[in-house]
């Protein structure tokens, strides 16, 4: 069996303020579409830092600065593998990128990212290089009026006193409120949260995870739990739900989880 050479190359992880420069592929070439981080090959007698500088000066027509050797990864694709070596950097001062050899340049937090299509070698690394991140989690302790006092992306009710779509949508905070087939609210776009879910069934087996991860992987970044004290919830369902935050890593703000 033949063994396949392994080709030395490079990437920038270009970083402005929050957000990382990315460059799109060109239909019609191999990969064309995916998007994937600044660089290419390493030539014979270059280093990784040296490679990524002329690159960036003949793709993107950028200086750039402060480099420095992040991770690296070895892929197999079809027809070659590659060891891909990724490198921290910056634009120089009052430098500007410009797609010289992309169709498209992008500047993306990696929150976005999560929605592009990744070159697969580039994609391997994006866990590496952006640690996903604890999701934050406020516990409310008061009732349902009580909730326009947090800032958050997504809201879970353990035990609902509205009962239906339609008094939800009586509520300022819940403007807009459409149910999904299942069971998630998507909130308006002037209403505080993002999303919503309200659960009113608990049993033995329950899981309150699914439907905290739920919300985590439509895009929520933090929650709000509220115990709705206007009706009365079976004694495991707060214990359990602070346990399950516990277990999974969450940063927990108000609440000592007696």
């Amino acid at each position: 069996m033949e063994t396949k050479r392994v080709i030395e190359v490079v990437g920038g992880i270009i970083r402005r303020g929050e957000k990382y420069l990315l460059g799109k592929r060109p239909e019609g070439k191999s990969l064309g579409g995916h998007w994937e981080f600044i660089g290419g090959k390493i030539e014979p007698g270059e280093t990784p830092e040296q490679a990524l500088a002329r690159e960036c000066r003949e793709e993107i027509a950028l200086d750039i600065v402060n480099e420095r050797i992040r991770t690296a990864v070895t892929h197999a694709y079809p027809d070659r593998t590659i060891h891909l070596t990724l490198i921290d950097c910056e634009p120089a001062p009052g430098a500007e990128p410009v797609a010289l050899e992309h169709s498209e340049l992008g500047w993306f937090t990696p929150e976005e990212m999560s929605t592009l299509d990744f070159c697969s070698a580039d994609a391997e690394l994006l866990p590496v290089i952006f640690p996903k991140r604890k999701p934050l989690i406020y516990v409310c302790r008061k009732d349902e009026r009580a909730l326009d006092s947090y800032t958050a992306d997504g809201l879970v009710v353990f035990g609902s006193g509205y009962g239906d779509l339609d008094r939800l949508n009586e509520n300022p905070m819940f403007k807009g409120l459409k149910e999904d087939e299942e069971g998630f609210y998507c909130c308006g776009e002037h209403a505080p949260y993002r999303y919503a879910c309200y659960i009113c069934n608990f049993d033995d087996t329950w899981d309150p995870w699914l439907q905290i991860e739920e919300l985590l992987t439509r895009g929520a970044r933090s929650i709000v739990i509220c115990f709705n004290q206007e009706v009365e919830l079976p004694s495991f369902v707060r214990p359990k739900v602070l346990h399950v935050l516990r277990e999974h890593g969450c940063l927990i703000h108000g609440e000592r989880g007696e």
